[in-house]
């Protein structure tokens, strides 16, 4: 269930399985890089505890701060979701195409 934010009308998404797959590529890509999580950080200026949920699958990474972390780390997005395979209910509505979410 989305976490309400303060009185804005809007939520912080549950993550799902699908966020820690990519936050584990990402790990694996910046370890591959000998990349820190302190210097990842200050390149995306994100605290590095906001790295450190990324990697963990806490916490959701924004489209645009994927594209800027592909950059940085030399990858394509695509990296992040190829050989992803949907293992729960809620994974495979990306997989429907609802809610204008194409198939990966």
């Amino acid at each position: 269930m989305p976490i309400p934010l303060f009185n804005s009308g809007m939520s912080i998404p549950t993550p799902t399985a699908v966020d820690a797959y990519i936050g584990a590529r990402l790990a694996i890509r910046r370890t591959m890089l000998r990349m820190s999580r302190e210097t990842l950080a200050l390149r995306l200026t994100l605290p590095v505890s906001v790295i450190a949920g990324f990697e963990a699958g806490l916490l959701r990474i924004q489209a645009k701060t994927l594209q800027d972390i592909s950059q940085i780390l030399q990858v394509p997005v695509r990296f992040f979701v190829d050989g992803y395979q949907p293992l729960a209910a809620n994974d495979l509505r990306s997989k429907s195409g609802r809610n204008g979410i194409d198939e990966v």
